[in-house]
């Protein structure tokens, strides 16, 4: 199971545990899926949010930073 950090507007921010480098976070919302770098902030790949709803995103990202590395970093990941 993935710990989900924060839940906000229907988007579910989540660090999966044994994941791969560099520190990143899932972003979940209806199906659509967008993984973005933790430092800097920035897309990684985007799975169906369109460009308005992926400033949303980096701007919860932006928010939940601090809680999110500090979640990255409680887990090995590889590479």
């Amino acid at each position: 199971m993935s710990p989900t950090v924060a839940i906000e507007k229907g988007y579910k921010l989540r660090i999966y545990p044994n994941d791969h480098n560099p520190p990143h976070v899932h972003v979940i919302k209806d199906k659509k899926l967008v993984k973005v770098y933790l430092n800097p902030i920035e897309v990684m790949k985007n799975y169906g949010f369109n460009v308005k709803q992926v400033g949303s995103i980096l701007k919860l990202v932006k928010k939940y930073q601090e809680e999110l590395i500090e979640e990255w970093d409680q887990y090995p990941h590889d590479g």
